[in-house]
């Protein structure tokens, strides 16, 4: 794989995990 897109694609996905562990934060008060 190219680099550069391997490291968008992880860049994305931290992305997508990092507001899923806010919402899941979130969600439990």
């Amino acid at each position: 794989m190219y680099p550069e897109i391997q490291e968008k694609l992880r860049n994305e996905l931290e992305t997508v995990a990092g507001k899923g562990r806010l919402a899941t934060i979130e969600d439990k008060p």
